[in-house]
Parts: C-alpha cells; sequence; structure tokens
C-alpha cells in the first residue's frame, strides 16, 4: 500500500527555525510539526493505513510559492512532524528511503505532496515502481493558514 497526502506551504518550516535558544523548539517549528502530524494521522485513518513497523520510502514533491532560492532542510521537520502523528510509522529511523524533488513554482498551491511506502511491498526498485502502484490522496485544501506563517 502507498499513502499520499498533501501539506501547505504553511506546514513546511525549515531547521534553520528550529530552536529559540538552546533546546527549546520555537513556536514556528512545534506549530508546522503538530500540522503535519495531524494532516498524516487524518490520512492514514481515511484510507486505512496501519501503523507501520517496516522500512519505509519517503518521497516528498515540493512546490515553492515563487522562484526565490531558499535553504533546503525541511526533512527532519516533516518526519518529526509525521512520527508525531502517530498513525505512520514507529519512528522515523524507519524511512530507509528518501526522494525530495522541486516541481514547478505555483502560489496557488504552493506546498508538498508526501507519498510513503513500505519497502517490502514494492523491493528496493523504489519510487518508479511505487508510482505504478494505486495512491491514495488526501487534499488539504481546507486546511487553513497558520498564523504567522511566511511564504519565504
Amino acid at each position: 500500500m502507498i499513502l499520499t497526502f498533501t501539506v501547505p506551504w504553511a506546514a513546511l518550516c525549515s531547521d534553520n527555525r528550529k530552536f529559540v535558544s538552546g533546546y527549546i523548539l520555537s513556536k514556528e517549528y512545534r506549530q508546522s510539526k503538530l500540522l503535519i502530524g495531524e494532516l498524516s494521522l487524518a490520512a492514514a485513518k481515511m484510507f486505512g493505513w496501519a501503523l507501520a513497523d517496516v522500512d519505509l520510502g519517503l518521497y516528498v514533491l515540493v512546490r515553492e510559492p515563487d522562484r526565490r532560492r531558499r535553504d533546503f532542510n525541511w526533512s527532519k521537520n516533516l518526519k518529526d512532524g509525521i512520527t508525531q502523528g502517530n498513525g505512520v510509522w514507529l519512528d522515523d529511523s524507519q524511512v530507509r528511503e528518501e526522494r525530495w524533488k522541486f516541481d514547478t513554482p505555483d502560489k496557488a498551491n504552493a506546498g508538498a505532496t508526501i507519498t510513503i511506502w513500505r519497502l517490502d511491498d514494492v523491493g528496493n526498485v523504489g519510487v518508479l515502481a511505487a508510482s505504478a502502484v494505486r495512491t491514495r490522496r488526501v487534499s488539504t485544501t481546507a486546511v487553513p493558514r497558520r498564523k504567522g506563517a511566511r511564504d519565504g
């Protein structure tokens, strides 16, 4: 089985914004993690995804709102959020194959499409084989934008 869901641009938080000081997580990072966790759990419940305890693959297609250059370090935040959601995997260390791709910028649809699959279901051929398997999708168009979220 493959699980696919989308997250809005506001949910993608750079790891550079992770700490306020010392080990205190920033409000933006915590809110981002929470939103990603809620969306991943909703998708898992909606499509009957069983909590996985096996090696997993992760493919993320990012649609930025514009062509500005940004630091690419959203992986930790995304995986922490999915882990916090408690519906997809037990721990992000289960992600043994990971790929991020950037699509054409699209301000109206900025965000990311997340695809997760069990490596034991499709072997080690990865995303190319996984894309041929039936994909289940959850739309997040009704998710409100976080207060204070920035587009850049």
